[in-house]
């Protein structure tokens, strides 16, 4: 069976909020949760179509005395 040594690649957290594993040589957590990203890029998305949806809205229902000319 061979030893675990520092330069191992994926190293246990001692003392973590998450737990889990980590790499060694970022010292950054591997296991981050599927469903908080797929969250974060949900709501991401969302705003993004908002924002896009509100900017047409205003630029559709602008009066005529108000065209933007170039």
């Amino acid at each position: 069976m061979a030893s675990h040594s520092s330069t191992h690649r994926f190293a246990r957290r001692k003392g973590g909020r998450r737990g889990g594993r980590v790499d060694a040589q970022a010292a950054m957590p591997l296991d981050e949760p599927r469903a908080q990203v797929a969250f974060k890029n949900s709501m991401i998305r969302r705003i993004l179509q908002f924002t896009l949806r509100i900017a047409f809205r205003c630029i559709l229902h602008r009066c005529k005395s108000q065209d933007i000319r170039c």
